[in-house]
């Protein structure tokens, strides 16, 4: 393999690189997020964007309800155990 044909391969793999991350920011720019996110990005007109952002904080408020500050495993099974 030659420098040039080396340098080729580098260009085509950045190329194909670069179109990869387009298409991820893509993907990324129309996926759901939090309603405060949206009106920042300036996307709150978005009826199918602000739908999902609806949900998704709906979810996460049942999730806050069932999962109360400090109802965790942290410190309740003190014992005398010698481990």
């Amino acid at each position: 393999m030659s420098l040039q044909e080396l340098g080729e391969r580098e260009v085509r793999e950045a190329m194909a690189r670069e179109e990869r991350q387009k298409q991820a920011e893509q993907e990324q720019q129309n996926a759901p997020r939090r309603y405060e996110q949206l009106v920042k990005d300036g996307m709150e007109d978005n009826a199918e964007l602000v739908d999902a952002s609806a949900k998704l904080d709906r979810e996460w408020d049942e999730w806050k309800d069932q999962n109360p500050r400090g109802s965790g495993n942290k410190m309740g099974d003190r014992g005398d155990r010698n481990f």
